[in-house]
């Protein structure tokens, strides 16, 4: 799977990834990168429980685990199994608005056809109000990694407004059936031209992130 740096043209495959000395950038803003063997806390952000058939998503938390100093799961529902020797956090960013925000699309689509906007917006408002009353934990990271588009869309603005860099990984339906929505659409392309890099699981899904402007 390669990995798509806008900023720096950078392309690797997804196994050399852990392996990579200069993928991301400190919050000083300094020209120094980190190093795979300098302390690095990182911080895990999907909107899944970890369900026992995401065996792919287990088994990159603990390569990540791995190879930091730290790693904090942060995920997007109100409860998660259990993952040994990992700190997690069910936040609930993804789960807790979800309800409201469709209701608000049926509004918005009876009043002026504007329930994408309404619903977008609240789901991004509440998700990144929720991580606020974590703000300690994520105040402590390093970088963060988001799992899914549809994660970095809500939380990217937050992190970017406590310094904190990011890499994004995308998966299908992230970055082609929620296309659909224009404001989500736009709100991941703002997410990924801040980003350190783009994972990415094909070259026909970096085919299709280069049609939508997001440029090697």
């Amino acid at each position: 799977m390669p990995l798509l740096c806008p900023r720096r043209g950078l392309v690797v495959w997804y196994a050399q990834l852990l392996k990579l000395p200069e993928i991301l950038t400190p919050r000083s803003g300094t020209r120094t990168r980190f190093s795979i063997h300098s302390p690095m806390h990182i911080g895990y952000f999907t909107h899944s429980p970890v369900s026992i058939s995401e065996t792919f998503i287990h088994d990159l938390i603990y390569a990540l685990d791995a190879r930091a100093s730290k790693l904090t799961f942060f995920s997007g529902a109100a409860s998660t199994r259990d993952l040994p020797g990992i700190t997690t956090l069910p936040t609930g960013y993804h789960e807790i608005p979800e309800a409201k925000s469709y209701r608000l699309y049926k509004v918005g689509q009876v009043f002026g056809r504007r329930g994408d906007l309404l619903r977008f917006n609240y789901a991004q408002t509440a998700a990144q109000r929720i991580l606020r009353t974590h703000i300690d934990a994520v105040s402590q990271l390093d970088v963060a990694f988001l799992d899914y588009g549809t994660s970095a869309a809500l939380l990217a603005p937050f992190l970017r407004s406590m310094g904190i860099p990011y890499v994004l990984q995308v998966h299908a339906f992230d970055v082609t059936c929620a296309f659909a929505s224009e404001r989500y659409k736009s709100a991941f392309l703002e997410a990924s031209a801040h980003s350190q890099g783009i994972i990415v699981v094909s070259e026909h899904m970096r085919r299709l992130l280069v049609l939508s402007l997001i440029h090697i």
